[in-house]
């Protein structure tokens, strides 16, 4: 049996933790072009447990092009969950009688009558292997996991301003974070967000590597 415990967490991965707050901050999206086995999903999913802990009626996805993509990350998030409902004395505790799925999960409860209260928060999975389908409600926090394996990562990024503009008004933020495992179309689009982030709303991370 596998021993549950804390990840390790380094300086970069501190360093990004503010980079996606900055994005929150100014009003644009984020965008990582990273290694594998460096957390990110991980970072992800827990910056999704937080806005589902602590943010009122949130919505928050994750999406990439491929089920396995998102069903691996949302594994995490419901584990995070988990433990958030089991160990800490009820103090982050969102009960979910509403919907409680492998794909998705809100935070309220249903009375005798039907009539559902609570916290209202919700995290969700979308595969978005076309663009058409990233719609709906609008959204608190989108993050496309594996953007560099996304052969239609640029048209559903596009499609999918409207969860987080309203009528010229930012209510939530993207972030795209992916490796560079393939080459060709399934990697030109994060690779033209990552050269070009001020086409696509994102805040540029300026650094001193290249």
């Amino acid at each position: 049996m596998q021993e549950e415990s804390f990840p390790t967490f380094i300086a970069k991965q501190y360093e990004y933790f503010h980079y996606l707050e900055l994005c929150r901050k100014v009003g644009m999206d984020g965008i990582a072009f990273k290694s594998r086995g460096v957390g990110a999903s991980e970072i992800a999913a827990s910056n999704c447990v937080h806005a589902y802990t602590f943010h009122r009626a949130t919505r928050n996805i994750v999406t990439a092009f491929a089920d396995t993509y998102v069903t691996t990350t949302l594994a995490k998030v419901w584990q995070e969950l988990d433990f958030l409902n089991t160990c800490t004395e009820g103090a982050f505790r969102r009960v979910r009688m509403k919907i409680d799925t492998n794909m998705k999960k809100k935070a309220s409860k249903v009375d005798a009558d039907k009539n559902e209260t609570g916290w209202m928060s919700i995290i969700e999975g979308c595969v978005a292997d076309e663009p058409r389908k990233l719609r709906g409600a609008r959204t608190f926090s989108l993050f496309f996991e594996e953007a560099g394996s996304n052969p239609k990562l640029v048209d559903t990024y596009i499609q999918s301003r409207a969860l987080v503009v309203i009528n010229g008004y930012r209510v939530g933020n993207r972030f795209v974070f992916g490796t560079a495992g393939d080459s060709g179309p399934n990697l030109a689009g994060l690779k033209d967000m990552f050269y070009n982030p001020e086409e696509y709303f994102m805040l540029p991370y300026h650094h001193k590597y290249t």
